[in-house]
């Protein structure tokens, strides 16, 4: 489910703007069904914890990215709703760089919570129109939020194995 979230993030630029309300909601049941059935059956693995947030933040960049040049949102909603995926793929980079992003990578509820709201961001665009800006608000907020939980728990030193 995470590879076809994945593909559809490549492919959602080219999809006629009919199909957005589907793909979009695909992008939102793939995103949770797969983690709770992995969890489920006991079949998550490390490719598949690294890989998820990868394709969670390249389906809602490519999303936003789309429905801005539709002119389905703007460049303000754009960064309010996106800057969370925008500094942590930054941050990500930098500790790949350094190769402390898997040792410390791990999902946090406020950004299970941001991505939630994201992809309901995505979904009122794409079948109602302009949303409400509590949700736009609301999103920019958890997502300030989860930047900082992130941050937080990179920051936080590794605990001690034990020698025994």
């Amino acid at each position: 489910m995470t590879i076809s979230r994945l593909l559809l993030a490549f492919a959602f630029p080219f999809l006629p703007a009919e199909v957005w309300a589907g793909a979009v909601a695909y992008g939102l049941a793939t995103e949770f069904l797969d983690g709770w059935l992995a969890r489920r059956l006991g079949s998550t693995s490390r490719f598949g914890v690294l890989l998820d947030p990868v394709a969670d933040k390249l389906f809602v960049g490519s999303v936003l990215g789309t429905l801005l040049v539709a002119g389905l949102t703007t460049w303000p909603e754009l960064l309010l709703v996106g800057l969370r995926d925008l500094v942590i793929a930054t941050v990500s980079l930098r500790l790949l760089w350094r190769r402390d992003l898997i040792r410390k990578m791990e999902a946090r509820l406020a950004g299970k919570a941001t991505t939630a709201l994201q992809m309901g961001f995505l979904l009122w665009l794409v079948v109602f129109g302009d949303p409400p800006p509590a949700l736009i608000y609301g999103t920019a907020a958890v997502g300030a939020y989860a930047l900082v939980d992130y941050v937080r728990a990179w920051n936080r030193p590794e605990p001690e194995e034990s020698a025994g």
